[in-house]
């Protein structure tokens, strides 16, 4: 299964037909909060439908987790998306962009097997971001960008929480903080049990908060599927996350949910543009 999730989001100009997709379904279903602040439940074509059926119309958040070509160099890839993101945040809508550069791969600790970079970029409404993907789509500089890595994951966020608003000037604000990222796809996993899941995730997160050198925790879902959520964590240092990594104790009381509901993908950041909050 976790296969057929990630090809959902790896396709050639993702960017164009993601978005134009979203704008094709935001006319004709709704997006809609949980009356709980939690995952709502999958409607139609993708959208988000909840008991109460109030439709989401705040703001989203992209997030695209790209692993470079092979053979790609780095510094082709920083000029080709430094190009893209000048000419998206001039769109209407369109507003803070962020870049992080993986350390680590969640999954194994290690460097990742080839560079890998995430990018997160903050629209008004669900609107400007089908519409930025519409006009960019087909653009020189999205198919220059697109062309220099394959997508892990490529969507569209709201805080799990309807309550939250997320700012990412505050996501790694300070030099030498660290950021973890963690995608779940929640039909993954089999006999899933949305109350044990929850109960276990809120355990998680409790526990986590616990140890020095935490700083703060996002947890996200997506607005084209409701499935697919997104955990993030900042710890203060690298120091600091190796040391949480490394404290047993801390590992015997997180891993049955580790195990049980496992990331498709996740990786360890730093600020990529090495300033603390992004220019």
């Amino acid at each position: 299964m976790r296969g057929s999730t990630i090809q959902r989001f790896v396709r050639p100009g993702l960017f164009m037909f993601l978005a134009a997709a979203v704008l094709a379904f935001s006319g004709c279903a709704p997006i809609a909060l949980s009356g709980e602040g939690g995952e709502t439940s999958s409607g139609t074509d993708g959208g988000e439908v909840a008991p109460d059926g109030a439709a989401y119309a705040g703001p989203v958040t992209e997030i695209a987790i790209r692993r470079l070509n092979e053979g790609q160099d780095v510094a082709g890839f920083a000029a080709a998306r430094d190009a893209f993101v000048a000419t998206l945040t001039a769109e209407p809508g369109v507003g803070m962009d962020r870049e992080y550069e993986a350390i680590l791969d969640g999954a194994t600790f290690a460097p990742p097997a080839g560079p890998v970079f995430t990018g997160m970029t903050q629209y008004d409404s669900l609107d400007a971001f089908a519409a930025a993907g519409q006009k960019l789509g087909a653009s020189p500089e999205a198919g220059a960008f697109f062309s220099t890595f394959e997508p892990l994951l490529f969507t569209a966020l709201r805080p799990k929480d309807p309550a939250d608003s997320y700012d990412l000037t505050e996501i790694l604000s300070e030099p030498g903080q660290i950021l973890e990222i963690a995608a779940r796809d929640l039909s993954m996993y089999e006999q899933f049990n949305r109350d044990d899941y929850d109960a276990r995730l809120a355990d998680f997160l409790d526990v986590l908060s616990q140890q020095p050198g935490f700083v703060a925790e996002y947890q996200w879902v997506s607005v084209l599927d409701p499935n697919v959520v997104v955990g993030m964590t900042v710890y203060e240092s690298l120091d600091a996350f190796a040391a949480i990594a490394q404290d047993q104790e801390f590992v015997g009381q997180i891993m049955p949910f580790i195990n049980d509901y496992p990331p498709f993908t996740g990786y360890i950041h730093s600020d990529a543009r090495g300033t603390g909050v992004n220019d």
